[in-house]
C-alpha cells in the first residue's frame, strides 16, 4: 500500500475511533466536533488530510506553532467571518494554548456549518505528542 494512501487510512480509522470513544458536541446546525487525544491529532495532521487552524494570538502563533498551521486568532473580532471565508466541507483540526480556545472556535465553526471539525486541544500536548513545529 502507498505510505499516502495508508497515512489516509490511518487517520480516518482513528477519526471514527475518536468520534465513538472522544466527547463530542453537537452545534445547533447539527455538526459534530470531535475531541482527539494528542496522539490522535498528530495522525490526523501527518495524513495530510486536515487544515491546521492555530487560534492562539500571532504573537503566540510567532512563538512556536505546528508546521504548516494557519493562524486565525479566535479572539479576534472578525474571527467568524474570517473561518467562515473557509472551504466548509474541508477537513480542520484546531488548537490554542490550553485548549479553552480551541474548543471555543471548533465550536463555532460547527454553528457555522463546517462539518469535519476536530479539537486538539492544547498546544503543548501536541508538541509532547511529537507534532512537527515550526
Amino acid at each position: 500500500m502507498r505510505p499516502s494512501l495508508l497515512r489516509s487510512v490511518v487517520a480516518a480509522l482513528l477519526l471514527a475511533v475518536a468520534l465513538g470513544f472522544s466527547s463530542c458536541s453537537s452545534s445547533e446546525a447539527g455538526s459534530e466536533v470531535a475531541r482527539v487525544e494528542p496522539h490522535e491529532a498528530v495522525a490526523l495532521i501527518a495524513s495530510g488530510d486536515y487544515t491546521v487552524l492555530d487560534v492562539r494570538t500571532p504573537d503566540e502563533y510567532d512563538a512556536g506553532h505546528v508546521a504548516g498551521a494557519l493562524n486565525i486568532d479566535v479572539r479576534d473580532g472578525g474571527f467568524e467571518e474570517q473561518v467562515d471565508a473557509l472551504d466548509h466541507d474541508a477537513r480542520y483540526l484546531v488548537y490554542s494554548r490550553a485548549g479553552k480556545r480551541s474548543s471555543r472556535a471548533a465550536d463555532t465553526m460547527a454553528g457555522l456549518g463546517f462539518r469535519h471539525v476536530a479539537d486538539a486541544g492544547a498546544f503543548s500536548t501536541l508538541v509532547f505528542a511529537g507534532a512537527e513545529i515550526e
